[in-house]
């Protein structure tokens, strides 16, 4: 539903809230879809800080707000947690299978970042968030090439497809952390995809060039989250990519049209 209506629903939910004996104790936080994301973790993770931020105004609901002046206690703790995490190597990687829409045949298996619990549950994370004092991305997104290099060089059958952020992107470390792994491990460049997003590329020009480095490599390279406008159609004639992900807003009609 629209983030309009979700506040109005919200705001009635917490009226009828407040007449219930435990009213008072109670806080809602809400995220919306497909206004804020289409992604079930990111929608559970936007609704736990709108909910931090309605707890520390005192206030008995909230609604995510993508641009927030005021960072939560949730996302002002967030990179320290991932620092802990990188000193801790407990991050891990989390696989999950790709497959053929016609064959249902295993294609590619996507990986992304993963903490495993002390019950030995594994739970994917966001993206990293960013810190001032160090590119936290970059740290994050080192950890899984070095986690993805070693899966693909003990399991010679599969192809990985690993996100990369922007702010690793544009780093002037990511392209060399990315020939020394490749060049410790022969052979897995060819089944490496390494998933950029398309703001990427309006974030910042010099990163087309690196796009041509990393493919250079013997990388495959795939742009996510097509669709936002930051690359025009025209474009993807001459982005040296291999995959295209459309973003989930032109997929879900597929069905009715």
């Amino acid at each position: 539903c629209p983030s309009a209506d979700a506040a109005g629903a919200m705001r009635r939910l917490s009226g009828l809230l407040q007449d219930h004996p435990a009213g008072a104790s109670l806080r809602l936080g809400g995220a919306c879809a497909p206004d804020h994301t289409f992604k079930a973790t990111k929608l559970l993770r936007f609704a736990d800080q709108a909910l931090a931020a309605a707890t520390d105004r005192g206030e008995a609901s909230a609604l995510y707000k993508p641009r927030s002046a005021k960072p939560t206690r949730v996302a002002e703790q967030a990179p320290f947690d991932w620092v802990a995490a990188l000193n801790d190597r407990n991050l891990t990687l989390a696989c999950q299978p790709m497959v053929d829409a016609q064959s249902r045949a295993p294609m590619l298996t996507h990986a992304c970042a993963s903490v495993a619990g002390a019950n030995g549950r594994i739970t994917p994370l966001g993206p990293a968030p960013a810190l001032q004092e160090a590119n936290v991305p970059l740290l994050v997104d080192g950890r899984m090439l070095e986690l993805a290099a070693d899966h693909l060089a003990r399991n010679p059958d599969q192809r990985l497809a690993l996100p990369i952020s922007s702010r690793t992107l544009q780093d002037a470390e990511w392209l060399p952390m990315l020939a020394a792994h490749l060049g410790a491990r022969p052979g897995i460049e060819a089944r490496l995809v390494l998933e950029i997003p398309e703001i990427a590329l309006a974030e910042c020009r010099r990163n087309l060039g690196r796009l041509h480095a990393m493919k250079a490599l013997g990388v495959g390279i795939a742009l996510t989250g097509y669709g936002a406008g930051h690359v025009p159609p025209a474009q993807l004639r001459v982005l040296p990519i291999d995959l295209l992900k459309i973003d989930g807003v032109f997929i879900q009609p597929l069905k009715r049209s």
